[in-house]
């Protein structure tokens, strides 16, 4: 994978080649800007610490696959703070290479933290072909189970709706993180509900969650030749026609391709997906559904989101299917800018997030491999935890 294009950062000129009298099990903790290269130039090498607990860390419940490895919510035993270890494993014929989700975060790091991008904290290499990245926990959640959990209360009490400015909240916190990922020709190429998270102890004045992008595993510089990007029902149309084709035509594959590598448009077109689903508390699936200018003004038809001019015309350029046609990050910032304002008017007119607003977990560590839902309001109590995927809401369900 091609180094990113900051002009301060590249994958041999990041990495601070160590002493050899400094001990491999220091070396372990070093964060990745003073990890230990191999002398050969391929993947880093540290010590091998398997077990998490040999590293500090109590295992306290286990979210299973995701990505290139497996999650899990750890609590750091030093000061209890909670945590997210993501294991990845590379393929043997990549052990030469460094696992692109940690490039991803390792550039990252260099461009310094951003409030609505998730934060790496360290990288501990376990093995040859095998690391784990620690990485912030959002106590909030990611917006899949959000979306879910709030579908759930509208069937169970329609009258009660998320407010107007956590959608403007979001819309703005979204528009921020884009900006500065393709300011700095950046491309993420995968956000969708499961990889926007929602961290609760922000310090909005509001009372409203930070919205926190993560999960840079497919993230690369602008125009990298590589059509793998973005899940399926997520995809960018012109992502999908590409992967269509028939690659025998090697040369006609080829320009295709290249028409349509990784550029802010794509990013553009997977975020207003997102917004859709939040806006109609349901998944996004445009391998089922042609989700066409017409279909989007229907279903914001009689809504109160047909009122608010910007949110409308951000779900219509976004979801444009030619990306020529799509709003660019410039036009999603300069749209975005005016909600702060009518954040703060929602605010003053007495709108607030219900107590109930989050999905929030409690984990038990008795049993790591549980966790139980606590939803403040008193009907709610005591129903057990059920991560619910966006697919189960396929089809429009509401």
């Amino acid at each position: 994978m091609p180094g990113f294009p900051t002009g301060e950062w590249s994958e041999t000129n990041s990495a601070e080649t160590l002493s050899d009298d400094v001990p491999l099990s220091d070396v372990a903790m070093y964060p990745f800007s003073q990890r230990l290269t191999a002398s050969s130039g391929g993947m880093p090498i540290v010590a091998s610490v398997p077990s998490p607990s040999q590293r500090g860390f109590e295992v306290i419940h286990n979210f299973g696959p995701s990505g290139q490895g497996a999650a899990k919510v750890a609590r750091e035993t030093a000061t209890g703070r909670l945590v997210v270890l993501k294991e990845i494993t590379v393929a043997e014929e990549d052990a030469d290479d460094l696992p692109q989700e940690v490039v991803a975060l390792d550039g990252l790091r260099h461009l310094g933290r951003h409030p609505n991008i998730v934060e790496d904290i360290l990288c501990f290499w376990t093995g040859r072909l095998t690391c784990d990245v620690v990485l912030e926990f959002c106590d909030g959640g990611d917006l899949g189970d959000f979306i879910a959990h709030w579908a759930t209360l509208r069937r169970r009490r329609p009258a009660q709706q998320l407010p107007m400015m956590f959608y403007l909240h979001f819309i703005v916190s979204m528009a921020d993180a884009l900006a500065f990922l393709h300011r700095h020709g950046l491309v993420h190429r995968d956000i969708k509900p499961d990889n926007v998270f929602l961290r609760t102890s922000g310090s909005s004045p509001y009372g409203l969650p930070d919205i926190v992008l993560g999960d840079v595993g497919f993230m690369c510089p602008e125009g990298y030749y590589d059509c793998l990007p973005s899940t399926p029902g997520y995809c960018p149309p012109e992502i999908d026609h590409v992967l269509d084709m028939d690659q025998s035509n090697c040369a006609e594959y080829l320009a295709a391709r290249d028409r349509v590598s990784s550029k802010p448009a794509g990013d553009i077109y997977c975020f207003g997906a997102t917004l859709y689903s939040l806006v109609r508390l349901c998944s996004f699936n445009n391998l089922h559904r042609n989700y066409t200018q017409e279909l989007i003004r229907d279903n914001l038809e009689g809504t109160r989101f047909h009122a608010w001019f910007a949110i409308k015309r951000i779900l219509l350029d976004s979801l444009q299917a030619d990306p020529a046609d799509r709003l660019t990050t410039e036009s999603l910032v300069m749209l975005a800018s005016p909600m702060m304002d009518a954040i703060v008017a929602e605010y003053n007119s007495g709108e607030r997030m219900p107590d109930n607003a989050c999905p929030a977990i409690e984990f038990n560590a008795a049993r790591p491999t549980s966790a139980e839902s606590r939803f403040s309001d008193d009907s709610m109590q005591g129903e057990g935890y059920v991560r619910f995927s966006t697919e189960f809401f396929a089809g429009d369900r509401l």
